[in-house]
């Protein structure tokens, strides 16, 4: 795991200096997260910190545990410190308002293919990634249907997401029986 962690970050360094920065200030140490957890990483800080801006990526200091026995390392490592590396400002770019967990893993992975691990993490996603947690990939169109309409959403290339446009279902008449 350390050979990836090296790796990732001396090509976050090279691809952008301001991103390594952030990283040396916020990450305060890798530690290797028990197999227990049924996750292969974690980007973990102060709860108080992150409750108080309501966004779960937080802007301040924190730990990246790793799974050491996991196959992805690479994907891994780059994808967690896309956690570690978003701002306050990323989720208002973003939109925001559609689903806070989803819209974290998009921006830890647009971290991820700034840095130029877009290969690794799409190979990654294919294979072990959770739809439930980590929500679609970039060019899915998808439909959240309520009682009353459908609406339709497109994950862009640009890992936000986008409503497409709603339709009205058709709405039951209650039934009603006579005596």
């Amino acid at each position: 795991m350390r050979q990836a962690i090296r790796t990732v970050l001396r090509q976050v360094r090279e691809h952008s200096p301001e991103d390594f920065e952030r990283l040396r200030q916020r990450v305060l140490r890798f530690v290797p997260l028990a197999k227990r957890y049924h996750v292969a990483g974690m980007w973990t800080r102060p709860h108080r910190v992150s409750a108080k801006w309501g966004y779960p990526g937080a802007w301040s200091q924190g730990v990246v545990r790793l799974y050491e026995a996991y196959s992805y390392k690479i994907a891994l490592v780059a994808h967690e410190l896309g956690h570690a590396c978003t701002t306050e400002s990323d989720y208002k770019r973003l939109g925001g308002g559609f689903d806070v967990e989803w819209e974290a893993e998009l921006l830890a992975d647009k971290y991820g293919y700034k840095w130029g691990f877009g290969r690794q993490i799409s190979q990654h996603r294919k294979l072990n990634r959770s739809l439930e947690h980590h929500g679609l990939v970039p060019g899915t169109i998808f439909t959240v249907e309520d009682s009353q309409s459908i609406s339709r959403y497109r994950v862009t290339r640009g890992f936000r997401i986008r409503f497409l446009g709603r339709r009205r279902t058709a709405a039951k008449r209650p039934t009603t029986k006579r005596k």
